[in-house]
């Protein structure tokens, strides 16, 4: 079904960032339609280990967790997992990531699954953490991506000054509160307004919630148990379209994010808590200085995202594109992930080509 590609222009030496691109994609699995499966430099099966981390002693002292999923040297994406996740949420991407090429690198943020906990007052204060990360993996223009919750911290990111991505992925983003939508602070279309008001209700939503999911831990020990978070995804199955149910109804699924929920709080709920409550924030940052194009991808039968806020949020952006995918829901797992990547890939793809007729020309 798969079939390695091969352009001989993306195989020269790089020598800008475009043609790092083309070197990345030119390497790695391609989709088409010959019924074949070939790969080119042999990808192993990256997180395979259930709960396997790789950790990096930042400056200040705290360690950053990752795991990788997907094609080993396929194309970086930075994951963000969405509220209250962990970086085994990527795992429900991981085989479509190894046939479109993509190498998946799942962060736990501050506090979630094997993170060291800090008080982040702002979304772009995570940033930081990110490009320690980028620095020590040696990642040149990854492509970021992420889910739910996880969008403005990516967003965030791509807005900072001097840091270089290749483009942004949002999976049915959370609704933010300056796009008309639910939260806790309201502002401008270009900017979520940030305001010490919005600084103390968050830090008391934090408490409130680490109070609820401290209670619900101590009856049990330290983690949640698996009893609890079931009935949670059965509450949540009422509650979504069905392909979301169909996804929920799958076993490994179902599996992979109770093993998920346990992890986000493997030091303790102050993480998860925190987490929850930045999600549904007014955001920090300016959406005009994002340079990089921004793909915004939204199921028309989500449940738990509503369109509109996608589309205003597209509209906000410079170079935002909204994509409204019929018939998919909240979860972006299986064939809507693979045709997610295959449109990731092809666009890539064309930024290199045209970087490479462009050169030619000027030659």
């Amino acid at each position: 079904m798969f079939a390695r590609f091969r352009d001989e222009n993306f195989l020269q030496p790089a020598s800008d960032s475009q043609s790092v691109i083309g070197s990345w994609l030119g390497n790695t699995l391609v989709p088409d339609f010959a019924g074949n499966n070939c790969t080119a430099n042999s990808p192993a099966n990256v997180g395979d280990s259930e709960c396997s981390a790789d950790t990096l002693l930042l400056p200040d002292g705290r360690t950053l967790a990752w795991a990788e999923h997907g094609h080993r040297h396929g194309y970086p994406l930075i994951y963000f997992h969405s509220q209250a996740g962990s970086r085994l949420e990527a795992g429900l991407l991981h085989d479509t990531a190894i046939t479109a090429g993509f190498r998946l690198i799942a962060i736990d943020r501050p506090g979630i699954g094997k993170s060291d906990f800090r008080t982040l007052k702002r979304h772009w204060e995570f940033g930081a953490d990110v490009q320690a990360l980028i620095s020590h993996l040696k990642l040149l223009n990854p492509g970021l991506i992420s889910w739910a919750g996880g969008a403005p911290f990516a967003l965030a990111l791509a807005a900072t000054p001097g840091v270089a991505i290749s483009f942004v992925s949002l999976l049915a983003p959370t609704p933010a509160p300056a796009f008309g939508c639910s939260g806790f602070v309201r502002a401008g279309p270009d900017r979520a307004g940030f305001s010490y008001m919005s600084v103390f209700i968050s830090r008391l939503m934090t408490g409130v919630m680490q109070c609820v999911l401290g209670l619900r831990q101590r009856s049990v020990g330290k983690k949640i148990s698996a009893k609890q978070i079931n009935r949670h995804l059965f509450r949540l199955r009422d509650q979504v379209c069905h392909a979301d149910r169909r996804l929920l109804d799958t076993p490994w699924v179902s599996d992979l994010l109770l093993r998920d929920a346990q992890e986000a709080t493997l030091k303790g709920t102050r993480g998860a808590a925190q987490d929850s409550v930045m999600a549904l924030r007014g955001w920090d940052f300016n959406l005009a200085d994002i340079k990089v194009p921004v793909h915004i991808w939204q199921g028309c039968a989500d449940t738990l995202t509503p369109m509109r806020c996608a589309n205003n949020l597209a509209r906000s952006l410079p170079s935002g594109v909204l994509h409204a995918l019929r018939c998919q829901g909240h979860f972006f797992h299986g064939e809507p992930a693979l045709d997610i990547f295959q449109r990731i890939r092809q666009e890539l793809l064309s930024v290199s080509r045209s970087a490479l007729n462009r050169q030619s020309t000027a030659l």
